[in-house]
């Protein structure tokens, strides 16, 4: 991983007008830290509404980091923004998308959905009605793998770090 290369993409992010982060991305990140500790190395780790991913390098010890993010023009992003996400870990990638429409691109079957672990940072329950087919869909994909908050960053599903 280059260092270098890292602060200077987190710094055109962060500093950038037309993307807003309103520093909840740190916020994020600092909870990643903790949750990377608790989820086994053998997972392949895919979290909903990973923003700008920075987080997936404090999973470069797992089996892989898969982040899904959807960019919204009035929302995350000024209209007309592309935003350039990079990734600075071998076992690591964004798939651009809403869950529910991109999920089937991550691989996860009946038969191996063990070997995945789900995160869920408040990117699916605040608001319930318009994520109600995302929520299904994780529930379904992450059974006993999952960590989730809500949009007050409370606890909301946590099954196989549970102590």
């Amino acid at each position: 991983m280059d260092a270098e290369g890292l602060m200077l993409y987190l710094a055109g992010i962060l500093n950038n007008p037309n993307v807003r982060t309103d520093g909840w991305q740190i916020g994020y990140f600092k909870d990643n830290i903790d949750i990377a500790k608790l989820i086994p190395k053998d997972k392949i780790v895919v979290d909903i509404g990973c923003g700008f991913g920075f987080q997936h390098i404090l999973y470069e010890n797992h089996k892989q980091w898969i982040g899904v993010q959807a960019f919204r023009e009035g929302g995350n992003i000024k209209a007309g923004e592309k935003i350039n996400l990079k990734i600075f870990t071998s076992n690591a990638k964004i798939i651009q998308g809403d869950f529910k429409d991109v999920w089937q691109q991550i691989g996860i079957t009946e038969e191996n959905k063990d070997n995945y672990f789900g995160i869920a940072h408040h990117s699916l329950w605040h608001d319930n009605e318009r994520n109600k087919e995302d929520i299904k869909i994780f529930n379904k994909l992450f059974p006993k793998n999952r960590w989730a908050t809500n949009v007050g960053n409370k606890q909301i599903l946590c099954t196989s770090t549970d102590k």
